[in-house]
Order: C-alpha cells, then sequence, then structure tokens
C-alpha cells in the first residue's frame, strides 16, 4: 500500500498541517457487517440456530468473532463451534475476496474528498493479512495510497485505542490531526481514548449504540460536512 508520504494541507498562515483519515476497512469501504451477518447466519443453520439481528449485535459486535460465537452458541444451548466456525471462516475468506465487492460510496467520496485536501489514509482491519491484502487490492485503495494495519488474529480487543495509534504512527501523523471513521461504538471510544477525532457511522446493526464524544454521528455523510470536519482539526 502507500507510504502515505509527501501530503500536507494549508493553515491561513500558510503553514503545512498535516492530516490523516483513518477508516475501519471492511466496515467502511464495503458493507462488511452485512457480509458477516448473512455468513453467520447461513453457518449457524448447521445447528439449528437462526440469527436475529438482536442476536448478532448482543454477541458478535464486541468480541473477536471465535468469542462471540462461543458466546452466542451458549446463550442458545448449543454447541458444534468447530463446524460452525470452519464454515463462518471460509465464508470469510471468500467473500471478502470476492471480484464483485466494490467500494461503498461513502467511502468513495471519503477518499476523493480525503485527497483533494491532501490528507493521508489509513484503515483498520481485523480480517487476516491475506484477506486484507486482496480486499485492498480489488478496491484499488493502493492507488489512493490507503495505508494498511492489521488487528492481530490473537488480539481479543475488537478495536482499542493502541490499533488507531499505531495506524496514525504509520501514516506518520500526529493522534489529534487523524480523523476516524468509525461504525460501532467501541471503536469511536477506543479512538476517543487515544485522542483521535471520530466519525460516527452507524448500520442497522450500531445504530443503538452510544457514540457519545464524536465529532459527528449519522447514517450518512456529505462531503461537504466530511470536509469540514476534516478541516476543523486545524485549530
Amino acid at each position: 500500500m502507500g507510504d502515505g508520504k509527501d501530503s500536507a494541507g494549508r493553515d491561513e498562515g500558510g503553514k503545512a498541517v498535516r492530516r490523516a483519515v483513518l477508516f475501519e476497512l471492511e466496515h467502511v469501504a464495503v458493507g462488511g457487517r452485512q457480509i458477516k451477518f448473512d455468513l453467520l447466519k447461513a453457518a449457524l443453520k448447521t445447528q439449528r440456530v437462526d440469527l436475529s439481528e438482536a442476536l448478532f449485535s448482543r454477541y458478535c459486535l464486541h468480541r473477536v468473532p471465535k468469542e462471540g460465537l462461543k458466546a452466542l452458541l451458549k446463550s442458545t444451548g448449543k454447541s458444534g463451534f468447530a463446524e460452525v466456525w470452519e464454515r463462518y471462516a471460509a465464508g470469510l475468506v471468500e467473500a471478502f475476496s470476492s471480484p464483485r465487492l466494490k467500494l461503498e460510496p461513502v467511502c468513495e467520496m471519503i477518499l476523493k474528498t480525503s485527497r483533494k485536501l491532501n490528507a493521508r489514509l489509513g484503515a483498520l482491519s481485523s480480517l487476516d493479512a491475506a484477506t486484507t491484502e486482496t480486499l485492498a487490492r480489488q478496491l484499488d485503495l493502493g492507488a489512493h495510497g490507503v495505508v494498511l494495519h492489521l488487528i492481530s488474529q490473537e488480539d481479543t480487543r475488537t478495536y482499542s485505542g493502541d490499533h488507531w495509534l499505531h495506524l496514525a504512527r504509520k501514516v506518520d501523523t500526529l493522534p489529534r490531526k487523524c480523523l476516524t471513521i468509525c461504525t460501532q461504538s467501541d471503536s469511536c471510544r477506543a479512538a476517543i481514548a487515544a485522542r483521535l477525532r471520530c466519525v460516527g457511522l452507524p448500520d442497522i446493526y450500531t445504530s443503538f449504540e452510544d457514540f457519545g464524544g464524536a465529532d459527528y454521528v449519522g447514517e450518512s455523510l456529505t462531503a461537504a460536512v466530511f470536509e469540514n470536519l476534516l478541516t476543523g482539526g486545524d485549530e
């Protein structure tokens, strides 16, 4: 991916201002949460578990996937973890490697506006390394200079301040000059705790969550609002 170098805006006095936009790769660039829901719903049918939006939101958003699945199966009195996990994990690789995946319109806007303002770009992924690279290549994120950072498959945290800070360091930008795009509350809280600014873009599975402290929360995001938010960190 790109190295994020040579990108800076200018403040009113003409002084260089380095900004960066950091986002959740599979939940912002593509409709990854819906993909995960559909895959898990299909995998759980082998155990006669009908996955609802409520169950998914309760057990599968704020735990790493394996732990979330174990908790979900326990709550329904079912076993068969190994079989369900094998189906689900294989489905993730196939789905997120598909050449049919296209950038979400909001992500296209974020990339275009960020480049216009010479902001650096970074994406945080919870997918495995090979799948992350394939997805980034399919979406041509390299052409936008997007720097990738992977959450370790051994990490028990879905999103943490450390994850966002590692990505900020990779794009060589001070945390307070970074604007994160988050789709769930723990991701937002982690970014804010690490002193990064945050835009909350909840979906149908996270719309009930508390994004308190975010600079903006909404189901949609226009280019004008986004540009305002990005340049608003220059004071």
